[in-house]
């Protein structure tokens, strides 16, 4: 039973800062949306143009994303990187293929 989640565990919460124009942003969302399709995790997007202090603080470095809190990608998105992190497989053994 290792699809059974453990009621004492809580859904990874991820954040995309991210602009309307911004194409890193478009493949930093894909691959989210991608790897969502097969690991469950709570999900939102917040436009840093819709508030002065997060344009300010993140102007130059989206997209960000960040989990449970934590800035974790800025830039860009290691798809297996945070797949193991959403995953919760820290060790870097989630299978992962883009097919």
């Amino acid at each position: 039973m290792d699809d059974v989640i453990d009621p004492g565990e809580t859904m990874k919460r991820v954040v995309l800062y991210s602009k309307s124009g911004c194409h890193l942003c478009d493949v930093a969302m894909e691959t989210i949306e991608f790897i969502r399709q097969k690991t469950a995790f709570e999900f939102s997007v917040v436009d840093i143009q819709s508030d002065p202090q997060l344009y300010e603080r993140y102007r130059y470095q989206i997209p960000v994303v960040c989990i449970d809190g934590e800035a974790v990608f800025r830039h860009s998105v290691d798809a297996v990187v945070f797949a193991g992190i959403v995953s919760g497989d820290h060790a870097g053994d989630f299978e992962f293929s883009m097919k």
